[in-house]
């Protein structure tokens, strides 16, 4: 169930105005898995720091999800890959929800050698 549907707006645009307020230097943004994300994550909120590009986010990812060495992990928003360079801060303050927080989708893809061949003799 995505965040959004979990708790009412005002819920949301409140709890992340206090978080702002609290900590000016960071970005509060939500990772919601898609259905081909392998992994699972132990959180879905997080505070990173304004300078923190989506290259750092993705391995914060690997390493909370657990996910296996070869399977691809890819982040989107609103259906758009950003460049795995693109700074968090320059995203949130293009594409931020209503409520303040930067939606991100995460899914995973089997790559790098990542299937199994039998071969039989």
């Amino acid at each position: 169930m995505s965040y959004k549907a979990e708790k009412p707006f005002s819920e949301r645009k409140a709890e992340c105005s206090k978080l702002i307020e609290k900590f000016p230097d960071r970005v509060p943004i939500i990772i919601e898995p898609r259905a081909s994300f392998p992994g699972k994550l132990d959180k879905n909120k997080y505070l990173v720091p304004v300078d923190m590009n989506v290259g750092q986010v993705l391995h914060l990812i690997r390493r909370r999800s657990k996910c296996a060495s070869h399977t691809g992990i890819f982040l989107f928003i609103d259906n758009v890959m950003p460049a795995t360079t693109a700074r968090l801060k320059d995203l949130a303050d293009n594409h931020k929800s209503d409520d303040g927080f930067l939606y991100l989708n995460c899914c995973g893809e089997d790559t790098y050698g990542g299937f199994i061949f039998h071969i039989s003799q």
